[in-house]
């Protein structure tokens, strides 16, 4: 047998002696050499099925025995027919039954033949992570590669016989069917079609299958099944979906509203929550400038936010500004702006915008309350000022004519029976000058009182106005004879309370009087006018500046130093004017004397 191996070898054939169950048990050195691209399989290329069949018989005889010499086929690789060598099997002589199996491997059977590109396939399809099966028409599997055994833990010969659709989930067996029927009827690949394959672990996995016909191809005489497993894709395009799901919820029920612009500053997306805050569809400023709905009066001061911002990767700035409302005008909203420009993935400024309106409406009130409470804390440190200076000038006006009264008093006591009668006289009328001066000045202050305190109690009635004006007049001759008094009030009814009458025409008698010459004239006139009756009092005194013409009716105000008085009175006239349904005012120049009127009603608007 060695001199036969060697002679062999010589003439470049493989020798592979093997038992009556095909094992081998030697071998030459040729045999040992397979070509390029089979040499991971080495002579246990001849220890497959095939083997034993042919050195048997159908009924287990043994096919080759005496000197017989039977010429054979073998398929080297047989899972996918790779290698069909011709070959000649004789038996060896000896105790134990062997058989000399003599081939080559350059001399292949009916035109099949390894190349490199088929060397190349049987790699891929030894390596690849996929299941290639071979199936006969009725479904048996013929072939499965490794990947196949890998994950159903069946392969080789063991795969080779067993039925591919026991492999499928019985709720996909329908489908598996009808893909299977399809791909006999075609020419063309069937696929992809999802089915749940069982792996070796009882685990059910989802699989994308394809099964393309190749029945008719000599070289495969089968259906070509791929299966890939997709079950971690699949849950990672879920997981994928689901976060997408998560984020666009979560996008869609912002209260906020995040708008992206590209670096024209061009609208180029906006989450749906627009809508709520504009009032309009969200496409509808798409690929629109974004200063379009910016108040005009806004647009700088936004516009130079944005370019501070542009020339700062990652920087952000926030700023206020007035939006366009479809339905209510303009909103005040709260940006922040993100430049992230230079984020491949984002390529644009993130502009994160709230709602403010109420915030700012609340704003512009809180600030309007403060300047109110400012400025009503300004006026009460005034009136409190004024107080004081009213309390002093009070104090001041009552002491003048009280020290005056003292005096003339003391002078009748310490003179009594001394002084002529006409000098006593005279004392007598300046002691009643300044106690009628003192009860004015204390009726003024009272009056003032009641109308602050809102005790006023008035009884309006028809009142005869030039018998009040006549009668006021002789009342007050003594404060008014510096003075020439003209009066020029025709019979004329009015209605009105006779003592807030009395007080406005007094006030404005003593005010006319103190504030002209001793020897001009005041007058006192009055005329109708519709269903009212204007009357007014007239001097030709210093008049009254224009600045001060706003403030004269102000309580404590005096418009110069030039007259004693607690600057109540004209404020008296007025407030007992409205209080009479009427109304005060004045017309005066300075240097050309004032024109107080004031109009009540002729008769009753009830």
């Amino acid at each position: 047998m060695r001199v036969l191996a060697r002679m062999l070898d010589r003439q470049g054939l493989a020798l592979v002696v093997v038992d009556d169950a095909g094992t081998p048990v030697a071998s030459n050195d040729v045999a040992l050499r397979p070509p390029s691209g089979l040499e991971q399989r080495g002579p246990a290329l001849v220890t497959l099925d095939w083997l034993t069949a042919a050195l048997r018989l159908p009924d287990g005889a043994l096919a080759v025995t005496g000197d017989e010499t039977r010429n054979v086929t073998i398929r080297v690789a047989a899972e996918v027919a790779l290698l069909c060598l011709d070959a000649s099997i004789s038996p060896v002589p000896g105790p134990e039954p062997r058989f000399a199996l003599i081939f080559s491997w350059n001399e292949s059977s009916s035109g099949y033949g390894v190349s490199a590109g088929e060397a190349r396939l049987h790699a891929l399809l030894e390596h690849t992570t996929d299941i290639i099966t071979v199936l006969e028409a009725d479904g048996t599997v013929r072939y499965s590669n490794p990947a196949a055994g890998l994950l159903t833990r069946i392969s080789g010969s063991e795969a080779n016989g067993t039925q591919a659709f026991d492999l499928v989930h019985p709720d996909d067996q329908t489908t598996a069917l009808v893909a299977f029927e399809d791909a006999l009827l075609r020419s063309t690949p069937v696929g992809p079609v999802e089915l749940r394959i069982r792996f070796g672990d009882g685990s059910w996995h989802l699989a994308e299958v394809f099964v393309d016909n190749l029945l008719d191809n000599p070289s495969v005489g089968g259906l070509v099944v791929t299966i890939r497993d997709i079950t971690e894709r699949v849950r990672h395009e879920e997981d994928i979906r689901r976060r997408e799901r998560w984020m666009r919820s979560l996008v869609e029920n912002l209260h906020d509203v995040v708008v992206v612009l590209d670096r024209s500053l061009r609208v180029q997306y906006a989450t749906p929550s627009i809508e709520r805050l504009i009032d309009a569809p969200a496409y509808t400023n798409i690929g629109e400038s974004a200063f379009n709905d910016i108040h005009p009066d806004d647009v700088d001061h936004v516009g130079a936010s944005i370019d501070r911002l542009r020339s700062q990767a990652g920087a952000s700035e926030r700023m206020e500004f007035r939006l366009r409302h479809a339905r209510h005008g303009w909103r005040w909203v709260e940006a922040i702006t993100v430049n992230l420009l230079d984020d491949p993935d984002v390529d644009g400024l993130v502009v994160t915008i709230r709602d403010v309106d109420d915030k700012h409406a609340a704003d512009e009130r809180l600030r309007d309350a403060y300047t109110r409470q400012r400025d009503d804390a300004d006026r009460l440190r005034d009136v409190d000022k004024l107080k004081d200076e009213f309390l002093a000038t009070v104090s001041h006006e009552l002491r003048t004519p009280l020290t005056s009264i003292a005096g003339l008093t003391e002078l009748l006591l310490n003179d009594h029976g001394r002084l002529p009668a006409a000098e006593s006289h005279h004392v007598l009328e300046r002691i009643s000058a300044n106690a009628t001066e003192m009860t004015s000045m204390v009726e003024r202050v009272l009056d003032y009182s009641r109308l602050q305190a809102g005790r006023v109690e008035l009884r309006i009635e028809p009142l005869d106005l030039s018998a009040v004006v006549a009668s006021l007049v002789d009342r007050m001759a003594e404060t008014l004879k510096g003075h020439v008094v003209a009066i020029a009030v025709p019979p004329l009814a009015v209605r009105a309370d006779a003592g807030a009458l009395t007080t406005v025409l007094r006030n404005l008698l003593l005010n006319a009087s103190k504030y002209s010459p001793a020897g001009t004239r005041i007058e006192i006139g009055a005329r109708a006018n519709g269903d009212e009756v204007v009357v007014w009092v007239r001097d030709q005194g210093i008049g009254i500046a224009p600045a001060d013409q706003s403030k004269i009716f102000q309580h404590f105000y005096q418009a110069g130093p030039y007259h004693r008085g607690v600057g109540i009175g004209l404020n008296i006239a007025r407030r007992y004017t409205q209080l009479n349904h009427g109304r005060l005012w004045l017309e005066s120049s300075p240097g050309d004397g004032s024109t107080f009127y004031f109009m009540l009603p002729a008769r009753s608007r009830e």
